[in-house]
């Protein structure tokens, strides 16, 4: 299960509306059991049952009950007021879920993992107004960051590990590479710009993968196991073709 999500979307009753914010919550069931294997959080469960903490004050429990977050905070499955655990009992996968689900700042339907199930996911549309940075910080306070710090750090770090170990990557220019590190943002020219000019025609191949805030697999008219995996793939092709016609092909770069 996972919660909150920015998607380019719109509901069929918003009119005029390009890009909506959402809270989602989706539910992807497993794959049916084989054998004796166990779903990953029941063996973390069993091993912290033996090795003594699991249960009471800085349990595992005790740590899921305080949880938030990282990434969407108030917005994520915590287990919110009403609905922690009981520390001193030992709990099922389902049951954590369920309390977290039940308690979602968004399921205001107040909806049990049994009901998510039917549908498959659970999503509530954001007000337009708070697509914006300027309304979470009024009065022009809004920050637009063009230096990188983080960027040019990671960089550094990277070029002096690769020198410790005498590393390049074969038939790279590393000065360029590394100047993609560079902590503004500005315009590199790659391989396909420098093409044999006899080779004109572009093609792009673009395949969308399996992401977490992807419904496609979580229908619930989709038995068992194909839910862990989407139900479709779309795959594109993309030719833009300049005339004249029956040009020798140079795509990323093909030969």
């Amino acid at each position: 299960m996972n919660g909150s999500a920015d998607l380019p979307a719109c509901p069929g009753k918003v009119p005029q509306c390009r890009d909506q914010r959402i809270q989602l919550v989706e539910l992807r069931e497993p794959a049916p059991v084989l054998f004796n294997t166990l779903e990953a959080d029941e063996i973390y469960t069993q091993l912290a049952e033996k090795l003594g903490i699991l249960y009471k004050k800085g349990g595992l429990y005790d740590i899921l009950n305080n949880f938030v977050d990282p990434r969407v905070h108030e917005h994520g499955l915590n287990l919110n007021e009403g609905f922690k655990l009981d520390i001193y009992k030992k709990h099922t996968t389902e049951e954590i879920y369920d309390q977290a689900f039940r308690g979602w700042k968004h399921n205001t339907e107040k909806q049990n993992l049994n009901d998510l199930k039917k549908t498959g996911f659970m999503v509530k549309w954001d007000p337009p107004r708070e697509h914006y940075n300027y309304y979470f910080f009024p009065g022009s306070q809004t920050r637009h960051p063009f230096y990188f710090n983080h960027l040019k750090k990671t960089g550094e770090e990277l070029k002096a590990n690769m020198a410790k170990v005498n590393f390049t990557f074969p038939g790279d220019n590393m000065d360029e590479f590394f100047d993609e590190y560079q902590p503004i943002p500005h315009w590199i020219e790659n391989s396909e710009f420098r093409a044999p000019p006899e080779y004109d025609l572009w093609v792009v191949n673009w395949m969308t993968p399996y992401f977490t805030h992807d419904a496609s697999g979580m229908r619930p008219e989709t038995p068992g196991w194909p839910k862990s995996i989407p139900r479709t793939l779309m795959k594109e092709l993309f030719a833009s073709i300049p005339p004249p016609p029956k040009r020798k092909i140079c795509g990323t770069v093909i030969r």
